[in-house]
């Protein structure tokens, strides 16, 4: 089978953007598990010692009890 000089150019450009076109996707993979991470960081970083400071302030002001690991209802 004969290919023209157009058919070339075709093939070329397919290949072409069949390469750009996985490169993105690797990129786009990448940055998703680059922000999976980040997000994993923040809750360690920043939710965890948030949710120990409530914790502390409901425990100190007798609304939850540690142990339990229940809210008091407070009467």
């Amino acid at each position: 089978m004969q290919y023209s000089s157009l058919d070339h150019r075709i093939l070329s450009l397919a290949k072409s953007l069949f390469a750009v076109a996985t490169t993105l996707a690797t990129r786009a993979t990448d940055l998703t598990a680059l922000r999976a991470a980040k997000s994993d960081r923040i809750q360690k970083c920043v939710l965890a010692p948030a949710l120990a400071r409530q914790e502390g302030f409901l425990e100190r002001s007798g609304l939850y009890d540690k142990q339990a690991s229940v809210p008091l209802k407070k009467n």
